[in-house]
């Protein structure tokens, strides 16, 4: 947190855009497969949304590396629809920080 409010103190917020590894299964696998699943935390992701928001950043993005079909048929993708789910409300709500 210290250092993207940092970086925001040199890049404006407007055009800021956070990346993000939330869903970025091959991170997770150290760039190996088989993949592991996704350490994902729904509660976490959407803490972090909440704080990108109170800083009046609009732009984010993550990668999603490894999630095939084979992970898929060993772990579901539940977490896709979370992820989507998540950045959908932030954009209905990212102006109530304002």
């Amino acid at each position: 947190m210290q250092l993207l409010n940092e970086n925001l103190t040199v890049f404006p917020i407007e055009t800021a855009v956070i990346l993000e590894y939330w869903t970025d299964v091959s991170l997770f696998s150290n760039w190996k497969k088989p993949a592991v699943r996704l350490p994902w935390r729904k509660d976490v992701f959407e803490a972090d949304l909440d704080y990108y928001a109170s800083l009046g950043i609009k732009n984010i993005t993550s990668f999603a590396v490894f999630v095939d079909s084979d992970y898929a048929d060993a772990y579901g993708i539940d977490f896709v629809y979370e992820y989507g789910s998540g950045l959908k409300n932030f954009r209905k709500n990212k102006n109530r920080y304002k």
